[in-house]
């Protein structure tokens, strides 16, 4: 995408995990580091601002118990484009765009999408914070002990 969009910069927010090192190289052999910001871990109350200023945010992922940075994402009102294959579909419902797991060029496509149709990107930005919504920490605690009860065989 960085050829043909030279006002595009690419923000990877957060530590590095697994895979750090490649996204390094790769990012150095690009040819267009300079539009590549690393600004690390991002402390929870700057998180809604980072989200809210992005034009799109991508999350991929192989792999997802849950997913909270594309809840935290949708909560925020982001255009959000992750992966199928893991509890991610579940969470983001059709409030963001989806695509296969390991496929940088559905990835792109899909980015590029949100960048280039301001209709759907309005309508992911609408459909994120009503999607996100029954996904309280208080829903969290009530599911939990719902569970726990269930468990021990103490009756609802």
């Amino acid at each position: 995408m960085a050829p043909a969009r030279p006002d595009l910069r690419l923000v990877l927010a957060g530590r590095d995990g697994w895979g750090a090192v490649a996204v390094r190289d790769a990012a150095a052999a690009s040819g267009v580091t300079t539009r590549i910001l690393r600004p690390g871990w991002f402390p929870g109350d700057a998180l809604p601002a980072l989200y809210r200023q992005s034009e799109a945010v991508g999350y991929p992922s192989l792999e997802e118990g849950f997913g909270l940075p594309a809840l935290e994402a949708l909560a925020c009102g982001a255009a959000l484009v992750t992966t199928t294959g893991s509890a991610m579909a579940e969470v983001v419902g059709d409030a963001a765009v989806l695509v296969p797991p390991a496929d940088p060029a559905a990835l792109a496509g899909a980015l590029a999408r949100v960048l280039d149709d301001p209709d759907l990107a309005a309508r992911l930005r609408h459909a994120g914070p009503v999607q996100a919504a029954p996904y309280t920490w208080e829903a969290s605690v009530e599911r939990h002990l719902a569970a726990y009860r269930l468990a021990a065989g103490i009756p609802a």
